[in-house]
């Protein structure tokens, strides 16, 4: 399971980020806002392994609730189906019984912890997005955009050496084995 944060410590650090030395006076919700725009991008920046699941059993068609229609999914044109929305969900067509693997939506910041690895990078993510909401067309965000894509990929990478993988040796890497013609 990864690390947890709530929405105290990501709007913590974004006031850290933006230089407040307290928490400024009145109501956050522009900021919240901010913050849960950049969580659902870094939710959606990588195929992490706590945002997936597995649904196999699809006698309607109907896919689960909690089914991301722009996160990642591995049921598409490999299969010949694709998802339509009809009736407030989504649904196979044609309707199939196949494994979907699926990325769940983002859950809301808020009180109750979620897992994500970094405050600091949601908390980054969320200055671009300030700055941009404070000066929509003379926002220079460049550098923070770099520095968030960065952590990302950090965390991507941490992400992906602690993935187990199968040993390879010279035929595999080669992809000619012993009696191939």
């Amino acid at each position: 399971m990864a690390q947890t944060i709530t929405q105290t410590d990501v709007l913590n650090s974004l006031h850290n980020l933006m230089g407040h030395r307290v928490a400024p006076g009145g109501v956050d919700d522009d900021y919240k806002r901010y913050l849960q725009d950049s969580f659902d991008y870094c939710w959606r920046y990588y195929k992490w392994n706590w945002t997936t699941k597995t649904f196999t059993t699809l006698s309607d068609g109907y896919l689960p609730d909690d089914f991301d229609p722009l996160g990642f999914n591995s049921v598409s044109e490999t299969y010949g189906v694709s998802f339509d929305y009809t009736a407030g969900k989504y649904v196979l067509d044609p309707v199939a019984a196949v494994a979907v693997e699926y990325q769940i939506i983002p859950p809301t910041l808020g009180d109750t912890a979620v897992p994500f690895p970094s405050a600091m990078v949601v908390a980054i993510g969320a200055t671009v997005l300030a700055k941009q909401g404070e000066n929509p067309t003379r926002a220079d965000v460049q550098q923070e955009w770099d520095m968030w894509h960065s952590r990302l990929d950090r965390l991507v990478g941490q992400a992906e050496s602690n993935v187990r993988r199968r040993p390879q040796n010279y035929h595999d890497v080669a992809g000619t084995y012993p009696g191939a013609v």
